[in-house]
């Protein structure tokens, strides 16, 4: 095995031991490569993690198999709010209420027209409507902006 400059890479024996030798330019391109994988990698972890605990909810008895699946349904989180509200069989006012906001915000979630609630509403909103901490994350997490 002879060192070879057109190849990117190739097999070298040094001293009865082999070692990997790679051009700068190509091993950058499989490091970015690799670091892709193992973004993909996480990502899919994290949906099955999401998949975990919203089976963890269901069993829980948060939501029902039936209103899991008119939740996922739903493609923003203002449609998510608006069904779960229905579900515990809460008007916007009540919610309102309950959440500590204006009925107008309410209002304007529900109708997408407001692009990223904040964190405080939405912690306000779900304790408003009874939705445990646990579910809180699985209802979150499946949901995609943009949608």
């Amino acid at each position: 095995m002879e060192f070879d400059k057109n190849k990117t890479i190739q097999l070298l024996e040094l001293f009865g031991t082999e070692y990997v030798l790679i051009q700068k330019e190509k091993y950058d391109e499989l490091l970015d490569k690799l670091e892709a994988l193992d973004t993909t990698l996480d990502i899919t972890r994290s949906r099955a993690d999401a998949s975990k605990d919203l089976l963890k909810v269901m069993l829980a008895g948060a939501f029902s198999a039936k209103e899991i699946r008119e939740i996922a349904k739903a493609k923003t989180i203002g449609e998510r709010i608006r069904r779960i509200r229905e579900m515990r069989e809460m008007g916007q006012r009540d919610l309102a209420d309950k959440a500590g906001l204006s009925q107008t915000t309410i209002s304007n979630l529900e109708n997408n027209r407001v692009a990223a609630p904040s964190y405080a509403e939405l912690e306000a909103i779900f304790t408003g409507l009874g939705v445990s901490e646990a579910a809180v994350f699985p209802v979150l997490k499946t949901f995609e902006p943009g949608d």
